[in-house]
């Protein structure tokens, strides 16, 4: 259990300072645009991207930590 907390901590880790990033830069985009449609479609493709980012990082630490 101990070794789990701590992958899941590193992660944590790894991924909050992308997640802020992130969270900035579509702040800073959508005081810029006045389309809608572009920010939700922006916002989709961030978010899915994040996703993918994050599921990157995890099967990294996974495989790194049970080799």
């Amino acid at each position: 259990m101990k070794n789990t907390k701590t992958v899941w901590i590193s992660a944590f880790r790894n991924v909050v300072p992308v997640e802020v990033v992130i969270t900035a830069f579509i702040m800073s985009f959508s005081n810029l645009s006045t389309s809608g449609i572009v920010q939700f479609i922006f916002g989709i493709a961030l978010s899915s991207a994040f996703t993918l980012y994050l599921g990157y990082v995890m099967r990294k630490i996974y495989k790194n930590r049970f080799k």
